[in-house]
């Protein structure tokens, strides 16, 4: 099960208000919110689980597990993000079997403690529990923001840079991506929990680097295209066309040509190779990846415009964030070139004084 939302679904009995597992059972890249039952209110697993890059935010269970309840299974859980889940017992978790943890956030649960563990809690390394009743130490407040759309297919909880899940992660455990689809690391280390934190300038690098390492391994055709795309991409990342340090600004009077590189140079050529004959070497999920990372920087950067404009013409700002919007709708579709033309088109409405 992966990219999927469960929400607002309720069980009784054996409980999984999002899913009731008896047998083996993967999820990934997934969000569980406001789901309940008895038992579980996000999970009841019954078999053996593993659970990575997924959100668990606002599920409840009568009796134990509001998040996920494991009954004598063996269960891995990775670089996942349990929050504001309660219960009687475990507001996140509540383990009846061998359950691991790794990379993961358990945090904020409003009753029930964040884990209720009965059997054997293996702490694999870089985990935040911010009650100590998962693995044993109290860490710090998360400092998440509230569960949105921080790009990709599902919703999730982002964190900043001021987080001590940023860059907290045992690296020998990240995936290669975030629950967005996110390279990992963007930083030094990967971060704790589903969400990997970023900026435009820091996305748009990871996919230069990544285009870089690509190239060898491409046919003629993919070789020239993605050298193109590299060039496209280093114009970009010219510290002229940026202001600030946060990497998510750029100068007004540079903004529009860094736009019209991602659009044109970039993932327009990513596109043509999706659909080249003689097929591209490249893996197709490899420059899907790309595509999503350069569509999330373009949102980003119109998401900052309209953010810092808040204040001026309401009528430009209500029409920038529809296309915003149509943007997002455009890259779920994936039409990825169309959502950076509608971002694109947003930064630009909030840099003009007419």
């Amino acid at each position: 099960m992966s990219n999927s939302t469960f929400s607002g679904n309720y069980a009784n009995q054996n409980g999984g208000g999002g899913i009731l597992n008896y047998a083996t059972l993967t999820v990934s890249n997934s969000t569980f919110s406001e789901n309940g039952g008895q038992l579980g209110g996000g999970i009841s697993t019954f078999g053996p689980l593993t659970v990575s890059n997924s959100t668990f935010s606002g599920n409840s269970a009568e009796i134990s597990g509001g998040g996920l309840i494991n009954g004598q299974a063996a269960i891995t859980v990775s670089n996942s993000t349990f929050s504001g889940n309660g219960a009687g017992r475990g507001g996140s978790i509540a383990n009846f079997g061998p359950l691991t943890l790794r990379n993961t956030i358990v945090a904020s649960s409003p009753s029930g403690g964040n884990c209720a563990n009965f059997v054997s809690l293996t702490d694999d390394g870089g985990n935040l529990d911010t009650d100590g009743t998962c693995v044993g130490t109290i860490s710090p407040n998360p400092l998440l923001g509230p569960l949105q759309n921080n790009g990709g297919p599902t919703q999730t909880l982002a964190i900043s840079m001021a987080s001590p899940a940023f860059a907290g992660g045992n690296p020998v455990n990240c995936p290669p991506t975030d629950q967005r689809g996110v390279l990992r690391p963007q930083f030094m280390a990967c971060d704790i929990g589903a969400y990997e934190f970023d900026t435009a300038n820091s996305l748009l690098t990871a996919v230069r680097n990544d285009v870089l390492t690509l190239i060898p391994t491409g046919n003629q055709h993919d070789q020239t295209t993605l050298s193109a795309v590299a060039s496209a991409l280093a114009s970009a990342l010219n510290s002229h066309n940026w202001q600030g340090t946060d990497g998510n600004h750029l100068n007004p009077s540079e903004g529009q040509d860094v736009f019209e590189l991602l659009v044109e140079g970039v993932s327009g050529r990513l596109r043509q190779l999706q659909k080249a004959s003689p097929p591209s070497a490249i893996p197709p999920q490899t420059l899907q990846t790309l595509l999503n990372n350069v569509t999330l920087a373009g949102r980003t950067l119109a998401a900052v415009a309209i953010s810092d404009a808040a204040g001026g013409d309401p009528t430009k700002l209500a029409q920038a964030n529809a296309l915003v919007a149509k943007g997002d709708a455009d890259a779920a579709a994936g039409k990825s070139v169309s959502a950076i033309v509608d971002y694109e088109f947003a930064w630009a409405l909030v840099q003009r004084d007419e």
